[in-house]
């Protein structure tokens, strides 16, 4: 990935404007040798409905209006490695599923997420061989996945609904990105993946299951290191106002906001408007309710909890465990909803 971090001194700026450019061009995005007190918060941005918000807040000026001084990094071809990102300080914030969350705090990383952002109404597919037509047929089959992700916690709720788990299959490790091709070539009987590749795959086999079918078992949201949480609260409040001046946007406005994304990302408004439609994109109302405690997937802590005891059964506790009550922080949806409701 691309560091991408301002370094800025009195003593460069004594030695001259010509050194301290040469520095920032060689030390772009040096994290823990950061000079300032309130270095710009560094967002990392990729393609997901959930994050349609950014490009809209960007196009707009929101950020400057609510004064955030603010680094865009592109995440696109490289989606775990920016959430890397933020354990190392190289990254402050952006949208991270659930489960990836509650498996980076079983390892020990302190990140906490503060606000929901979205939730997959069917971006997340299980799609069978030509020769596969039911979900029960795939016992015993090799399925491909990339393990120790989301997509493997997502495939064992799915095989449950059938009476199965993932020790019934054969889980064969790939990329979401090589899945189509994989299954269209016989090399696995069944695929685990995400949008855009479950619509490829879909092409030369068998849609059997999708995240539409299990409201609330994937869900992603901003998170931040709880140093930065401590140190930098206020810029998180603004934060979330300009998230939900942009969502409002989105929600009253949606061909616009469409049009906005779709120029951002280089693709159709139409592509825009269909993968909406399989990723809800959350209000404030949303993420108030997903903030409060409840043992079902509507609750992040329900569903937090349910991720947890899957990460603990399958790979063994590791590190020691923090609970979800460790990495979901909803006091700053509640704030802005006390304002946002206030006279």
């Amino acid at each position: 990935m691309t560091k991408n971090t301002k370094i800025v001194s009195s003593v460069l700026a004594a030695v001259g404007a010509v050194m301290a450019l040469a520095l920032l061009l060689s030390f772009p995005f040096q994290g823990a040798e950061r000079a300032q007190s309130k270095d710009p918060m560094r967002i990392a941005t990729y393609y997901w409905p959930g994050m349609y918000w950014i490009d809209i807040a960007r196009y707009k000026g929101w950020f400057e209006e609510a004064g955030l001084e603010v680094t865009f990094i592109d995440a696109n071809q490289d989606y775990y490695g920016a959430v890397a990102g933020v354990v190392d300080d190289r990254v402050d914030t952006l949208a991270v599923w659930l489960f990836d969350v509650m498996q980076m705090s079983q390892e020990g990383a302190e990140v906490v997420m503060v606000l929901a952002t979205d939730e997959s109404r069917g971006s997340e597919s299980l799609v069978g061989s030509s020769a596969i037509n039911t979900v029960e047929q795939l016992r015993g089959k090799r399925i491909g996945v990339p393990e120790e992700t989301a997509l493997v916690y997502a495939l064992d709720v799915m095989l449950s609904r059938f009476g199965m788990g993932v020790e019934d299959v054969t889980l064969v490790d790939m990329d979401a990105e090589e899945s189509a091709e994989r299954l269209s070539a016989g090399d696995v009987d069944a695929v685990m993946t995400w949008e855009p590749y479950a619509t490829a795959a879909a092409k030369n086999g068998n849609p059997l299951y999708d995240t539409a079918q299990t409201p609330g078992l994937i869900s992603a949201g901003m998170i931040f290191r709880r140093e930065f949480i401590k140190e930098r609260p206020e810029d998180i409040n603004r934060l979330l106002q300009v998230w939900w001046r942009a969502t409002t946007f989105i929600h009253s406005h949606p061909e616009a906001a469409f049009e906005i994304v779709a120029e951002a990302q280089k693709v159709s408004p139409e592509e825009v408007k269909a993968f909406a439609e399989l990723n809800q994109i959350l209000g404030l109302r949303d993420n108030v309710q997903a903030f409060t405690y409840a043992s079902g997937l509507e609750s992040l802590f329900g569903s937090a909890r349910k991720i947890q005891r899957f990460l603990t059964e399958r790979y063994g506790e590791g590190a020691p465990v923090q609970t979800p009550e460790d990495v979901l922080e909803g006091r700053f949806v509640r704030e802005l909803a006390r304002e946002e409701n206030s006279p």
